[in-house]
């Protein structure tokens, strides 16, 4: 995929979803979940790598804003736990 991309699949997801990007200088990363009211329910940083998993864990079914960056770019998007 593109440099310009990231792709999170499955999306509705019910358990795990994953998160795929390019990143061959291995830069930091970070992950932001927030409710529809804003409210940060899950937060990463440091991630590495090429692909990252989102876990449900505790988090309830429903509708979710993600941003997912660094300094030189960012992500934003929507994530469904069903």
């Amino acid at each position: 995929h593109g440099s310009n991309a990231i792709i999170i699949t499955p999306n509705p997801f019910i358990d795990q979803a994953r998160i795929q990007f390019s990143n061959p200088e291995e830069k930091a990363y970070y992950l932001i979940i927030r409710d529809i009211s804003g409210k940060i329910v899950r937060e990463g940083r440091g991630i590495r790598g090429e692909e990252y998993f989102i876990s449900k864990g505790l988090l309830s079914t429903g509708l979710y804003l993600y941003e997912f960056g660094n300094s030189e770019k960012k992500y934003l998007g929507k994530l469904l736990i069903e």
